[in-house]
């Protein structure tokens, strides 16, 4: 009985033991499972691994600098804790997309606050925050993106930096046609030289050289020869596709200069796929693949036999590396307080007729013969009441302006002022280059010329019309970065009145569709800290029916 008794409790035990060892065999198997978590550099350079679990926990408490923040269920850690962790979160099955090298590279570099003895007669010219601009441009090594808002004076903090490195010249810089004169009057007024305004082959090799976009690209060989040891490129979103003979020929030229100065208040227009052509002219060596940059922060994804990079991703860490050491941006709210306030407006116009259902109509292959179909339309249906509206400001007896998108606008609203006496000068894109800057002076200076008709795209940027009270927009355009310059060629330093900006909508065209299109394009560039949606007060909303609930909206 007794023998019994003691064989039943060593099955038991055995039983027991091979069930306990099930149970650590099983939780083994949990303790492995694959998780996903986030992982990117925030804004104050700490890595932020998110969400978090008993793994993820165990790994990082024993962290001494280790930061867990229960409202978000994340962690923040060095990025030297974090070099020296991933593998081990890795192996305990956490996965995630590891965060690129150049981007850690710039996490971990420090920041320099060396200040430069700056000597010359341009330096007294410039503001406070002119200054510090040009310092921080000279900590980076004169390899920098210059992306203030429009109107506080980029041209000169780039002259500024550049006559510091002349023992380094030639200075070659390249600009839109349009502003090839304003550049050497900068030249000559800033730096005491007499630029040349290259237009032939024959012009090459300049001390100070101006040159178009065009006529660089299409001699891009011949000015790599050049040994240009300064560059600058105004607006530099011209450089934003990177399959462009353009850009193909002129950020080699960028990559191989000892200095390089990229201006632009927008340097990306609508999303970060934008601006990988510009970080690459600045330093090549932080995302040598445009694959890996796509799949960080353009949200890239496979989409049948091709991949898609239009969306945003990671977006906090992307505006982290640009103002960590490839940008500098201040806004006129930051450093202007003493410049006049800027009121917006969006006046609804009543149409007699209607489009048809604008987004109905641009889907499908012929999305580009649409659109301008629907543009052209509209100017029809809107035009006698835009001309209408225009009265009211012509009755004011002030300056201002009025931006058009298509020539039969323009067309029609020149006839319409010049009928009722009003003198004007017009700018589209057959003006010659030659000719803008007479016109800009003239509408500067002559207290008779009442009105500026320019051209959206060719007029938005470069030209300063401080003379004006006012900016018209008888139609919107598609991007929402040459919308905001626009409006800046009043508001800017110069100008000493308050200034209106006046959207012209009309009901039941494809102005419905486009404006929704232009506030969710501004709020990408407002999270990668490059701009900011200054439109979204102005009748904003992201129902397309529910455009029209007012006919007129002011803000500051």
């Amino acid at each position: 009985m007794g023998e019994e008794r003691w064989e039943r409790a060593i099955e038991a035990k055995l039983r027991m033991s091979e069930r306990s060892k099930e149970e650590k065999k099983s939780e083994g198997k949990e303790s492995m499972k694959i998780t996903k978590i986030k992982v990117y550099v925030n804004g104050d350079g700490k890595v932020v691994l998110k969400p978090s679990n008993k793994r993820l926990s165990t790994e990082l408490s024993r962290l001494d600098e280790s930061v867990y923040d229960v409202s978000s269920n994340e962690w923040r850690i060095s990025v030297k804790d974090y070099m020296a962790v991933k593998g081990g979160l890795r192996r305990n099955g956490l996965v995630f997309d590891d965060i690129p090298k150049g981007t850690l590279r710039i996490a971990k570099k420090e920041t320099d606050s060396q200040e430069f003895e700056l000597l010359g007669d341009i330096y007294g010219m410039l503001l406070p925050f002119q200054r510090e601009g040009v310092q921080y441009a000279l900590r980076q090594g004169g390899r920098i993106i210059v992306a203030d808002d429009m109107g506080l004076g980029k041209t000169i903090q780039a002259l500024a930096v550049s006559y510091y490195y002349r023992s380094e010249w030639p200075l070659l810089i390249i600009a839109p046609a349009s502003l090839l004169e304003d550049w050497a009057d900068a030249c000559r007024r800033f730096l005491g030289e007499d630029a040349v305004v290259m237009r032939r082959k024959e012009d090459f090799g300049q001390v100070v050289g101006i040159v178009s976009y065009e006529m660089a690209s299409s001699n891009g060989s011949v000015l790599l020869g050049s040994k240009a040891g300064v560059v600058i490129a105004d607006e530099c979103h011209y450089l934003k596709s990177m399959n462009t003979k353009r850009t193909k020929a002129i950020v080699p030229l960028l990559q191989r200069a000892s200095r390089a100065l990229l201006l632009s208040g927008t340097p990306a227009v609508s999303r970060p796929l934008e601006l990988y052509p510009i970080i690459s002219s600045i330093d090549r060596t932080i995302f040598p693949r445009f694959a890996e940059y796509g799949a960080r922060y353009c949200n890239g994804r496979k989409v049948g036999q091709w991949y898609d990079y239009k969306g945003c991703s990671n977006a906090e860490e992307l505006h982290y590396i640009l103002k960590k050491c490839l940008m500098i941006r201040r806004t006129k709210d930051e450093v202007l307080s003493q410049l006049p306030p800027k009121f917006r407006r969006q006046v609804v116009l009543q149409c007699k007729g209607k489009q048809r259902d604008p987004a109905k109509e641009l889907v499908g292959e012929n999305v580009d013969t649409n659109v301008v179909a629907q543009y052209r339309e509209a100017v029809k249906l809107k035009i006698d009441q835009v001309k209408q509206y225009i009265s009211t400001i012509v009755e004011k007896d002030m300056k201002f302006i009025i931006f058009c998108h298509h020539v039969e606008m323009m067309d029609g609203l020149e006839e319409f002022l010049r009928e009722k006496g009003v003198s004007i000068i017009r700018i589209d894109g057959s003006t010659p280059s030659s000719n803008r800057h007479m016109l800009v002076k003239s509408f500067q200076e002559n207290e008779e010329i009442k009105t500026a008709l320019l051209s959206i795209t060719a007029c938005s940027t470069g030209l300063t019309l401080t003379a004006g009270r006012a900016v018209v927009f008888a139609e919107l355009y598609w991007n929402p970065g040459v919308l905001l310059q626009a409006e800046d060629r009043i508001h800017r330093i110069g100008q000493k009145n308050s200034v209106d900006i006046i959207y012209l909508v009309a009901r039941g065209t494809i102005d419905e569709y486009v404006w929704p299109k232009l506030l969710s394009k501004l709020n990408v560039l407002e999270s990668l800290g490059i701009g900011s949606n200054q439109l979204k007060n102005v009748g904003a909303t992201s129902q397309l029916g529910n455009l029209w609930q007012f006919n007129i909206k002011k803000c500051n």
